[in-house]
């Protein structure tokens, strides 16, 4: 499994909390989480525009759920596509262990 990071950048034109939070439940849908555990499994929140997946997949095709992901709800902007170690700070805290629902949740 490798762990992605992608982030979705919607800045084009008149971008609304609603924009974000429609673009949430399409990225949760397509199985991107908003969740991030650290090595002690801390889970902090992902900054706006920030997702994350643990998949058997290359960066194309994580990339190509994500904008797919996107324009399911009539959204357009810049996507960036990573794989593999993320390194972390300054994250709002969530709680102190990961839990079930934070399963593909990569380890920073």
């Amino acid at each position: 499994m490798t762990s992605f990071m992608v982030h979705i950048d919607l800045s084009a034109g008149d971008t609304r909390e609603a924009d974000y939070a429609r673009l949430d439940a399409a990225m949760i849908e397509a199985g991107f989480g908003r969740f991030i555990a650290a090595d002690n499994k801390a889970v902090f929140h992902l900054p706006l525009g920030q997702y994350c997946l643990e998949a058997k997949l290359n960066a194309p095709a994580v990339h190509q759920r994500a904008l797919a992901a996107m324009h399911a709800v009539g959204l357009s902007g810049g996507i960036v596509t990573t794989a593999g170690d993320s390194i972390f700070s300054g994250l709002k805290f969530v709680r102190a262990q990961a839990q079930e629902k934070d399963s593909t949740v990569p380890k920073g």
